[in-house]
C-alpha cells in the first residue's frame, strides 16, 4: 500500500501485539474472564427471547464449523459469532469496563462481548489457548481506547467500538498480512456505526443484539478482506470518516500506542447480578438490607436510592420508560425494578426475571414507593464507580440505611477466583455434572499451555 493512513497503522499495532509480553496476572485476568462470559452464555440458553432467535441459525444453516455454547449447535464461523454473541451479551450478565487503570478516567461497554469472535474463530482456525489469550487482550486494549475517543455523551452506542475490535481479533487469529487486516478494518467501521437508541426507552431485543451484530460484521469483513475485498483505508481521515463523526476530532494515532504499565483488562468489573452496571451497588445495599428485614408491600412505607450524579445515571434516572418496565430488556435496567424486587426477594438471580415480576402488583407498589435522588459528593468518594446509599423505612417505624461505595466485583474490589467459580456454577443449567464442569474449569486455568482450544469448544456443546 502506498499510502499509509490511520487504519493501516492500527493493522501494524494489532499484528505486532505481543502476548508474551503480558503480565502473568493480566493473562490469569482474562482466563476468569473467559470462564465468566462462558457461564454467561450457558445461563442465557433457557431465555425464551434467545431460544426465538436461536432458531434464525437454523435458518441460516451452513457448515458446521463451530460451537454454539451451550446447545447441541454447530454452524458456520460468521452464525457462531452471532448466535455466542447473543449467548454472552443477552443477560447483560458479563463484565463491563469501569475505568482506563492508567488514571482512573470512567469509561464504559463490554469489552468482553468480543469473546464471541475469539472463541468461534479461534476454533475454526484451530487456535492456541495462548492465540485466543493475545487476541483477547489484545481486544480490550483496543475496546477501551476507542471508548475514550467515542466518549459518552455521543449518539453513538458503545458497540461501535467493536467495528475495529472484531475485525482486529478475527484478522489477527486468521493470519490476515498487514494489508488485508487494514482492508479489514475499514469494511468494518465503515459499517458497524450503532445508535444510542438501542439502550433508550423500553428496551428490545435491540439492546443485547447491538453488540452480537457488529460483531458478525466484523468478522465478517475478515473473512471478505482475506478472499480480496477492499475497503475505504481513509475511513478516519475522510471527512466523512470516523474521527470528525464519530471520534470528535481527537487523534485516531493514539489507538497504536505502546502498552504502558497497566492494560485495559485490568479496569473491568465484573458483574454479581444480571442487571445493568450502574445498579450493581443499588441492588447489593438492596440484598443487605433484606437481611435484617422481612418485607413486603404492606410493611414498607418509604425507599430513598443515593446515586452519583454521574452523566450515565442522570441519563437512566431521566429514561422515564424504565420507571414501568414492560419487558426483560427494560427491568434489567431499570433501577426502580432492580431494588423493588430485591428488597422483596433477597437476592437477585435469573429467577426474578421469571414470569414478568415487574408486572406483579407486590413489585408495583415497591417501585412506587422509591424516589431516587443523586450526590455529586459520591464521585469524589467512590471515583470509578455507581456508588449507592439505600434508605428504607417500615410503617411501624423501622429504619435501615445501607451504603454501598463499589460493588461486590468492582475493579476496586474483584472477586476471588473461587466466587467466580462459584458464578460459573451457578449459571450452569440443571443437570449439568460436576466433571464436565471441572473439566471446563480446568481447561481455561491452563489455556496458555492449550495446544488448540477446539476441545475446550467441544466441551462447551450439550449432549
Amino acid at each position: 500500500m502506498k499510502n499509509v493512513t490511520a487504519v493501516t497503522e492500527l493493522a501494524r499495532w494489532v499484528l505486532r501485539f505481543n502476548v508474551s509480553a503480558v503480565p502473568k496476572e493480566v493473562k490469569a485476568l482474562a482466563k476468569l474472564l473467559l470462564l465468566d462470559v462462558i457461564g454467561c452464555a450457558f445461563a442465557a440458553g433457557s431465555d425464551k427471547a434467545v431460544q426465538n432467535i436461536l432458531r434464525t441459525i437454523d435458518v441460516l444453516g451452513g457448515n458446521e464449523e463451530c460451537a454454539v455454547i451451550g446447545t447441541t449447535k454447530r454452524t458456520s464461523v460468521v452464525n457462531a459469532v452471532l448466535a455466542n454473541g447473543m449467548l454472552i451479551r443477552a443477560l447483560d450478565f458479563n463484565d463491563h469496563l469501569t475505568m482506563d487503570p492508567t488514571d482512573g478516567l470512567a469509561l464504559f461497554g463490554h469489552p468482553s462481548d468480543s469473546f464471541a469472535v475469539a472463541l468461534s474463530v479461534g476454533e475454526w482456525q484451530n487456535s492456541s489457548g495462548m492465540d485466543l489469550l493475545g487476541a483477547v487482550v489484545m481486544g480490550y486494549e483496543l475496546f477501551g481506547r476507542v471508548q475514550r475517543l467515542i466518549g459518552k455523551d455521543g449518539p453513538w452506542d458503545s458497540v461501535t467500538a467493536s467495528g475495529l475490535v472484531a475485525p482486529a481479533i478475527a484478522g489477527r487469529l486468521m493470519g490476515l498480512d498487514e494489508e488485508r487486516l487494514s482492508q479489514a478494518l475499514a469494511l468494518s467501521a465503515a459499517h458497524c456505526i450503532t445508535l444510542g437508541v438501542v439502550r433508550k426507552g423500553q428496551l428490545s431485543t435491540a439492546k443485547f443484539l447491538a453488540s452480537p451484530i457488529v460483531q458478525m460484521t466484523g468478522t465478517l469483513a475478515a473473512l471478505l478482506a482475506a478472499h480480496d475485498a477492499t475497503g475505504p483505508l481513509t475511513v478516519f481521515e475522510d471527512r466523512c470518516g470516523l474521527t470528525r463523526n464519530i471520534l470528535h476530532d481527537l487523534d485516531p494515532m493514539v489507538l497504536t500506542l505502546p502498552i504502558g504499565n497497566r492494560y485495559m483488562m485490568e479496569g473491568v468489573s465484573i458483574k454479581v447480578f444480571p442487571c445493568v452496571y450502574t445498579s450493581q451497588a443499588a441492588v447489593a445495599s438492596a440484598v443487605k438490607i433484606r437481611e435484617d428485614f422481612t418485607l413486603s408491600s404492606e410493611t414498607v412505607d418509604i425507599i430513598e436510592l443515593t446515586m452519583n450524579d454521574h452523566p450515565i445515571i442522570l441519563r437512566q434516572i431521566a429514561d422515564n420508560e424504565r420507571r414501568h418496565p414492560t419487558s426483560r430488556e427494560t427491568a434489567d435496567h431499570s433501577f426502580y425494578f432492580l431494588v423493588a424486587v430485591s428488597l422483596l426477594d433477597g437476592e437477585l438471580t435469573q429467577r426474578q426475571f421469571e414470569k414478568q415480576r415487574w408486572f406483579d402488583s407486590d413489585v408495583m407498589a415497591l417501585m412506587a414507593r422509591i424516589t431516587i435522588r443523586t450526590d455529586g459528593n459520591l464521585n469524589k468518594r467512590a471515583p470509578g464507580g455507581f456508588p449507592s446509599i439505600l434508605r428504607v423505612v417500615t410503617r411501624d417505624g423501622n429504619e435501615r440505611t445501607v451504603e454501598v461505595l463499589y460493588a461486590p466485583g468492582h475493579a476496586h474490589d474483584r472477586l476471588s477466583e473461587a466466587a467466580m467459580d462459584s458464578k460459573f456454577s451457578g449459571c450452569l443449567p440443571d443437570g449439568f455434572d460436576d466433571d464436565s464442569k471441572n473439566t471446563i474449569i480446568r481447561m481455561i486455568k491452563g489455556l496458555d499451555s492449550l495446544p488448540t482450544i477446539k476441545k475446550l469448544m467441544s466441551c462447551l456443546l450439550l449432549t
